[in-house]
């Protein structure tokens, strides 16, 4: 938080094709995991009346019976689908449905609450021959694997599961032809990388992926064709806990799934396998962009980073690498909470432009003295009078005249409140104001502090609230709050800090210069409410825009300008670090913004000057953006 060097950047163009924006997953397809079976129900229900037509769904047990599945809005022919049904129940709807020219597409089995159930797809349309089965045992169904398959049958559909204790399978054969094929089952871990591994050098592409645990022991069988298309991708055995983050990480890199499957992995425990398409980034571009991230994160041992890119206010990608937690191996996502540090100080700095354009404020109203916002909270000391030559301005600044010379005292006194620690500030002979204000630049946490009682006293709200209502939620941001001091009070999906003295700190009493916690996606959809640029509609009036990034002129005390506005280095970027946390926002040419989090504070890289130069290099090397806008 204490590491602002002036710094200016700037990305070279990119090329870009120009198309109309959309969201993946509201244009294409919806995916949904942990669901009870009142939600999988609502859920169906609701996309159905939307045009969406289920295309997996997988029953499993994680804290109880669960449902994962896969909806794409398209158009075909009529379909129908039946979940929780006993294998006596799904053996009638498959023959009445049949009996009424439906044809299987999908069907798996799982045991929930003691009793075996099927889920199941149809579809009105003719075809191939097809041969179904279910409740074949391993050996089972390897005899009708070699059966069918010698009759010109091809695997098309495989659906591993326990029952009993034992491995069984459901399976979907057809008398067609196609692309080469193999498939496998009854495949440890290992052994499913290892064939996965084998078969992609040798020009297959995953089709489905089905897991089942058995003895204590995971399980896959799988289906592989020797097909072209887009770049793909597959991850299977995700636990259930972090796999939204998973989801997201793929999802913001422009990925859409294609085939999503939950298995009961023991213990009470959930577990999904996924394969996505990505239409939208070359597999050599995002494997640049990782390759710059590893790389950087390996040097200076990040456990954790997020990142988050837009080009014209549009979301075209961010994506997380590493552990949001190292000790339960839950993996980072963009949609992580982290720790913003002093990034916090242009949210502050948008709060008080809010109540400037609403007349509540002035920036040449005094802080202390008679008469001033907060001169009857805090007397001016006898021995400081100096104090009441600053302005509102000046804090923002950080040319008030106050100083960090006998320490900063954001860092100290750690048990008093705000209220203690100001008057103990002012009355500190440590800490007497000695200069004039206006007259040098020192960057001051404390003077940020001062502002968050300043936007308090005048709005009857406390900070947090006042900015939730009137800087975040305009902005589109919802999630965004101030951070907590411990571990055990992290907010919801907040990743953890290292090392363990991250949770010294009073992050609460923080707030207004360095409290934040947020995501990297939201911290660009405030940006590009912020930036000055027609792409989105600010948030503030372009006047607001001028004050917050003009340079104050005044010089630090080696007589340099450290092109600082109100709560922005400039043109338009601001560093965070404490322990535990480095953070980086920027407004970069070519209307480019980007916001980059790590949860830890390098002994190299405090100001995360080098990974800012990192996320540049990225937008300047990769050759195409894509159109869609994922906020």
């Amino acid at each position: 938080m204490n590491s602002f060097r002036r710094k200016y950047f700037v990305a070279g163009a990119l090329l870009f094709v120009l198309a109309l924006s959309n969201r993946l997953e509201a244009e294409q397809w919806q995916a949904r995991h942990g669901l009870t079976p009142a939600q999988y129900q609502s859920t169906f229900d609701d996309l159905s009346k939307q045009g969406y037509r289920l295309k997996t769904v997988s029953g499993y047990v994680s804290g109880g019976e669960r449902y994962a599945a896969l909806w794409v809005k398209e158009s075909g022919p009529a379909w129908t689908a039946r979940h929780g049904l006993s294998s006596g129940d799904y053996q009638k709807a498959f023959d009445d449905l049949a009996k009424q020219g439906y044809r299987l597409t999908w069907v798996t089995g799982y045991e929930a609450g003691g009793a075996l159930k099927y889920a199941a797809i149809w579809e009105k349309k003719g075809g191939p021959e097809l041969i179904a089965r279910h409740g074949l045992s391993s050996s089972d169904y390897q005899k009708a694997f070699d059966d069918f398959t010698k009759q010109g049958y091809r695997l098309v559909h495989i659906s591993g599961y326990s029952a009993g204790g034992s491995a069984h399978f459901a399976a979907i054969f057809e008398k067609s032809g196609g692309p080469a094929w193999v498939a496998r089952h009854n495949l440890s871990a290992a052994d499913y990388q290892k064939a996965f591994d084998d078969f992609a050098k040798q020009g297959y592409r995953l089709k489905e992926v089905s897991g089942y645990n058995v003895g204590g022991q995971d399980n896959y069988a799988a289906i592989w064709e020797k097909t072209g298309g887009p770049t793909w991708y597959s991850r299977n055995g995700i636990p259930d806990a972090w796999y939204q983050n998973v989801y997201d990480n793929f999802y913001y890199q422009g990925n859409q799934p294609v085939y999503i499957s939950a298995f009961s992995s023991g213990g009470g425990a959930g577990k999904l396998n996924v394969i996505w398409d990505n239409p939208n980034f070359s597999g050599a571009d995002l494997q640049a962009i990782s390759q710059k991230i590893q790389a950087y994160m390996s040097t200076n041992q990040i456990p954790g980073l997020a990142l988050a890119i837009t080009k014209d206010g549009r979301l075209v990608y961010a994506a997380g690498f590493g552990y949001a937690n190292k000790e339960t191996g839950e993996e980072a996502a963009p949609t992580n909470m982290w720790r913003i540090a002093s990034v916090s100080k242009n949210i502050t700095s948008t709060a008080i432009m809010k109540l400037v354009e609403k007349g509540s404020l002035h920036l040449t109203d005094n802080v202390f003295g008679p008469g001033s916002l907060l001169g009857a909270q805090f007397p001016t000391p006898a021995g400081n009078k100096k104090i009441e030559q600053i302005k509102v301005k000046h804090l923002l600044e950080h040319v008030s005249g106050l100083s960090n010379a006998n320490g900063d005292p954001m860092f100290m006194n750690t048990g008093m409140n705000h209220a203690q620690l100001i008057s103990w500030m002012l009355n500190d002979p440590g800490h007497k104001m000695t200069r004039d204000a206006n007259t040098q630049f020192e960057y001051l946490n404390f003077g940020y502090c001062l502002l968050g009682r300043i936007i308090e006293k005048v709005s009857g709200q406390s900070y947090e609230q006042f900015v939730k209502q009137n800087v975040l939620g305009p902005s589109g941001v919802t999630e965004m709050a101030i951070g907590a001091n411990s571990e055990a009070q992290r907010k919801p999906r907040e990743v953890k800090y290292y090392p363990a003295s991250a949770y010294s700190l009073n992050v609460t009493r923080f707030d207004s210069h360095g409290g934040w916690v947020a995501s990297p996606i939201d911290l660009v959809r405030y940006v590009v409410r912020v930036d000055g640029l027609p792409t989105k509609p600010d948030i503030f009036t372009a006047a607001s825009h001028t004050a917050v990034t003009t340079d104050s002129g005044i010089k630090d005390a080696k007589g340099n300008d450290p092109n600082y506005g109100f709560g922005w280095g400039l043109p338009q970027w601001h560093n965070g670090d404490i322990d535990g946390s480095i953070a980086f926002l920027q407004v970069l040419p070519g209307g480019y913004t980007y916001s980059v989090l790590a949860n830890t504070r390098p002994a190299n890289d405090t100001g995360a000057f080098n990974l800012s130069g990192v996320v540049q290099k990225i937008i300047s090397a990769t050759p195409k953006w894509p159109a869609y806008d994922l906020f």
